[in-house]
């Protein structure tokens, strides 16, 4: 295909993307009334003639300047654009909307935060020791570090990717891989054991410790989401609301929404009603099962736990199972914070700490005894 025909096919699903404006409050910002999602046709690699280390580059240049922020996008009023000068000069005043597609903060105490834009650009990264790419997705956030790397396109294979800069001042702290029979703990099947077996009638989705349902993430990327409900009435749907001290914004697609997400306000609630609803943040997609009347735990009728039922209940990464001092202090932190004492003996905490319990032993008799 002729090299003008792609850019022109580029621009026209440019030019139903909305205006990605930059707040210091949050990553981004953006006017859903003028936005309308499109998947786009081509990759940005068949446009672009910059490589991976022209965008190094440039990045370490605009570092060197002290530029704590730097966005990439397709328009005007970005830092980097990865289409190349001959096409900018030609086509991208055609442009009725800029696009942002990528924006880099980075300090020499936390590494790089990366921000992508509310749009189908395709955005993806890989760690330092990891041997596959994970999908940033619609407004996803991620916290990287120096080595680790990104793809700009519709694929990491077919993208241009670039290896992050060296920040000077900056120690790394490479993570620990998981070894082949790690637990892996799912926070939506987490949700989804919560919602059938505990009967909250709010629960808390977040970074937080104390969350019913616990995301573990870097340090400073928080959130924390109410899920609310009538236990006895599934056909009410639920209340779902976000605190105003989350570092990152939640963003909701409904089952009529084919592609577009909303951003929700803090403290100001929507009603859900039916499957097929669906919450974002960071780089998390949240699936809200259709709403249910709780049923007893499976536990109660003597079956025994698995590895990941346990580390679902618990809320603990693989890290945390394979160290028995800090599941040990995990125990206990739930145990107390569940007391009827402290938590007024609701129906929900009162199933919460009675599965609580009994993975408990039941991660002691198997663990223990290695």
């Amino acid at each position: 295909m002729p090299r003008s025909k792609l850019a022109d096919l580029l621009l026209r699903a440019l030019r139903t993307a909305g205006d990605a404006v930059v707040s210091p409050r949050r990553p981004f910002q953006l006017d859903p009334s003028s936005y309308s999602d499109q998947t786009l046709p081509v990759s940005p690699y068949g446009l672009a003639t910059r490589e991976g280390r022209h965008l190094e580059e440039a990045i370490t240049r605009l570092m060197d300047e002290d530029k704590s922020i730097i966005t990439i996008g397709l328009g005007e009023g970005f830092d980097i654009s990865p289409l190349d000068d001959e096409l900018v000069d030609r086509d991208i005043h055609h442009l009725d909307r800029d696009l942002l597609v990528l924006r880099i903060d980075w300090d020499p105490y936390r590494g790089y935060t990366i921000n992508k834009g509310m749009n189908s650009f395709g955005v993806f990264y890989c760690r330092y020791d990891w041997e596959t790419w994970r999908d940033l997705g619609w407004a996803g956030v991620a916290r990287l570090q120096p080595m680790d790397r990104i793809s700009l396109g519709s694929s990491p294979g077919d993208g241009i990717t670039l290896s992050l800069p060296d920040i000077p001042g900056f120690t790394a702290v490479r993570r620990e891989r998981p070894p082949e029979d790690a637990i892996e703990y799912s926070p939506q099947e987490a949700l989804k054991y919560a919602l059938r077996h505990w009967d909250y009638e709010e629960i808390t989705l977040g970074t937080d410790e104390t969350c019913v349902v616990r995301f573990h993430e870097d340090e400073g990327l928080d959130f924390r989401i109410r899920l609310s409900r009538n236990p006895r009435e599934p056909g009410a749907g639920y209340r779902v609301s976000y605190d105003p001290v989350s570092a990152y914004p939640v963003f909701l697609r409904k089952p009529d929404d084919t592609w577009q997400f909303t951003e929700l306000q803090p403290l100001r609630g929507v009603t859900l009603r039916g499957p097929g609803n669906v919450l974002r943040v960071l780089d998390h997609t949240i699936i809200l099962p259709p709403p249910i009347e709780p049923i007893p735990s499976p536990f109660q009728g003597r079956r025994k736990p698995t590895r990941e039922e346990i580390a679902m209940i618990l809320g603990v990464s693989w890290e945390e199972y394979a160290d028995a001092d800090r599941m040990r202090k995990r125990y206990r932190s739930l145990v107390r914070r569940l007391h009827p004492d402290l938590s007024g003996g609701t129906p929900g905490t009162a199933a919460h700490l009675l599965d609580v319990k009994t993975v408990w032993e039941a991660y002691t008799r198997t663990e223990g005894s290695k």
